[in-house]
């Protein structure tokens, strides 16, 4: 062993022997997290069979975005922006319950017929900034291979684990949206 792979490994113990034990709110050891890269045509599919819950006690109403928000939503879709990140919790029978990113899969679910539905009321896309081609379109409007990029898009899931404490998803909920809400302010 060398020079530098003594100091390292001191390094690494004595930062070990000064961890401190964190017991509140919550154990952060006890926090489950998995990560998943489902399909927006999966995730309709949950939408459909009510597998995920996307009016949860805390969380704020569904649909507060208004056509232009939502349109310009489904626009990145088609210009394949990446999207942020989802954060749900599961339950033992792997239902979820939305923590962030309600407004964005209530907009897909507004949006995208899951079935039988193309007479069903679904907004149009207005006010979009690129793609003009698509106003006044609803989702069976779009030629195939815009619904195929819609549809195949995959998105990024972090869900909490069932086995992790209750007060986590309500502590990830408040700060989610809390740091959103500073960042408006400061905009």
């Amino acid at each position: 062993m060398n020079q530098n792979d003594k100091y390292l490994n001191n390094e690494v113990e004595s930062d070990n022997s000064e961890l401190e034990t964190i017991t509140a709110p919550f154990d952060p050891t006890t926090i489950d997290v998995k990560t998943r890269n489902p399909s927006i045509y999966s995730i309709m599919q949950r939408i459909q069979h009510q597998e995920i819950d996307l009016m949860p006690d805390f969380q704020r109403q569904r649909s507060l975005w208004d056509s232009s928000q939502k349109s310009r939503f489904i626009e990145s879709l088609l210009l394949r922006i990446p999207l942020p990140v989802f954060y749900v919790a599961s339950d033992k029978d792997d239902r979820w319950i939305v923590i962030d990113g309600l407004q964005r899969l209530s907009t897909l679910d507004e949006f995208i017929p899951t079935g039988d539905e193309k007479n069903e009321e679904k907004f149009v896309l207005q006010h979009l900034e690129f793609l003009n081609q698509f106003e006044n379109k609803k989702f069976y409007q779009l030629p195939r291979g815009m619904q195929r990029r819609i549809l195949e898009t995959k998105l990024v899931f972090h869900i909490i684990e069932p086995s992790t404490p209750k007060n986590v998803t309500r502590t990830l909920f408040q700060r989610f949206n809390t740091c959103f809400v500073l960042k408006r302010l400061k905009a």
